[in-house]
Parts: structure tokens; sequence; C-alpha cells
């Protein structure tokens, strides 16, 4: 019961600097930006385990809304526990200003997460840098910009379904499907290897380009890993 309880009042303490962080960060709010100040002002009191903790989650964390990137699961070594790795970008910052960070965590240490909305989309087409995008159950229309889907925005094509998270009216995070299929438009010539099969160089609708088996040629239809952005199979 002792442990019970001091495991509580922990607990409590956690919470209590979260949200002295935040209310301390929404004081600095006068000067920033709406976009800076909605995001500062929709703290939530979510949470999970960071093994449950997946690229596109958006963390609270330290006053700062944290953006998981990528997630790597690492085994530990003889006795040793494993932890989970995070490369995460501050949501306030940017990648481009220094907002880069990392996390290394234990599997059952428990990390807060934004209040996000989730809705599921269809994209309708993409122009520049900006997705257009369907409910295709109100058939509101959307656009949100393709920086928020990340590299694996270069599979974004008409009819693929995504979920994007909401912070208020803002798209915070794009996810795309695990495995998505494409066109190939142009297959270049074949190259032998050692154990005698061969590879090729191909030329997808989206303009990408992938490694294949020596047998896809041009017309066939492929299915493309989307977080990896590797040739998985023929359609």
């Amino acid at each position: 019961m002792l442990r019970v309880a001091r495991s509580a009042v922990r607990a409590l303490v956690v919470a209590s600097q979260e949200i002295a962080a935040v209310a301390s960060c929404e004081a600095s709010t006068s000067g920033t930006s709406s976009w800076q100040g909605h995001l500062l002002q929709a703290w939530r009191n979510a949470s999970k385990k960071a093994s449950q903790v997946r690229a596109g989650d958006v963390l609270s964390r330290d006053g700062r809304l944290l953006k998981v990137t990528k997630f790597t699961a690492e085994h530990g070594r003889a006795r040793a526990a494993g932890f989970i790795s995070l490369e995460l970008v501050d949501m306030r910052a940017g990648p481009d200003a220094g907002g880069r960070t990392a996390l290394k965590l234990k599997p059952d240490e428990v990390v807060g997460l934004a209040d996000l909305e989730a809705r599921e989309l269809q994209v309708l087409y993409v122009e520049g840098s900006v997705v257009h995008l369907m409910d295709s159950a109100s058939f509101e229309q959307v656009e949100v910009p393709a920086p928020v889907f990340g590299p694996p925005g270069k599979w974004l094509l008409p009819d693929v379904m995504v979920e994007v998270k909401f912070l208020g009216e803002e798209p915070v995070t794009g996810l795309l499907p695990p495995k998505v299929s494409v066109k190939v438009v142009e297959a270049r010539p074949a190259v032998a290897r050692e154990d005698g099969s061969t590879n090729r160089h191909v030329v997808v609708e989206c303009g990408a380009n992938v490694l294949c088996p020596g047998h896809i040629d041009k017309g066939d239809v492929i299915v493309i890993n989307t977080a990896e952005g590797t040739y998985v199979s023929k359609a």
C-alpha cells in the first residue's frame, strides 16, 4: 500500500509540473501567432505507454508539443532492459529551426499526449504543396499542407484514404496507410546480381523511383511500403 501511495504522489507531482509548464507557455503567447497560441491552449490529459507510441503521435512534454517522426524499439542485451527510441519535432519550432530532438524511454514509461481529433479523409488531388482531401461521409473538402504527411507524402495519390489529426481546426499530422498500390510508368534495364536474380529501378505514377525485382515492367501495378518507400509485391 505504501508503494502504491508513493506512486500516486509521484504521478500528482508530475501532473502538477506539466500543468505549470503549460500555464507558463500560455502566459507567453501574447506575441505569438494564432497557430502557436492555439497549440499551447489545447493540452489535455491523455497518455499512453512509450511502447504504444507510434510515428504521427504528438506528445505533450515539458511544456512543448513534440510530433513523433520515428519510433524504434531497441531490445536489451543479456539482462539489460530494452528501451524505446523516439525522434521528434517541436511543433512550435519546426524541423528547420532547431526543433528536432530525441528521447530514450523505458517501454512502460507513461507519456502525455495532445488531445487530437482524428479524421479519415480521401485524397482528391495534390496541387503544389497543398493536399486536397474530402470527408467521404459529409463530402466536406479540406486543404492540408503536404509537409504534414512528411516523407511518405510522396505516395499521396487520388482515392487513397488517409488519417489526419487536427488540433482544433489546424492539421497537425497525417498518416498514410501502411501500403499503397502504384502503377509503373517507366522501367529501366534489369541488372543481374551475383546470386543469379535481377532487379531494376522503375518510376511510378507519382514520380518516385523504386528498386524492384527484374520481372517488374512498365504498366505493372506494384505494392509499396509507404513508411520505407520500398517494393513489397506485385499487385
